[in-house]
């Protein structure tokens, strides 16, 4: 695991964009994350609703998280400096 990205805490649902959003910090730049439903629904196996996307998402945090460090250290940003999954 690569110590020096940090992810924040805060979650937010994106019900236009069916996206939750967060951000990691990598080397002191913040970089937007973007997790698809779609994707989240895989990660979980089951189909996740709005009513329940948050809990989902916190109990495949380390999973999560991990995915995306891998896209970080690859530097896989779109050239907003975004990274989706």
């Amino acid at each position: 695991m690569n110590q020096s990205v940090i992810f924040t805490d805060g979650l937010v649902f994106n019900k236009e964009q069916n996206t939750i959003e967060f951000t990691a910090q990598n080397m002191g730049i913040n970089i937007p994350c973007y997790l698809s439903l779609a994707q989240l629904n895989t990660l979980a196996n089951e189909d996740v609703h709005e009513d329940n996307v948050f809990e989902v998402a916190e109990s495949l945090r380390f999973d999560i998280e991990e995915h995306f460090e891998e896209k970080i250290d690859a530097e896989e940003l779109d050239e907003n400096g975004a990274i989706y999954f």
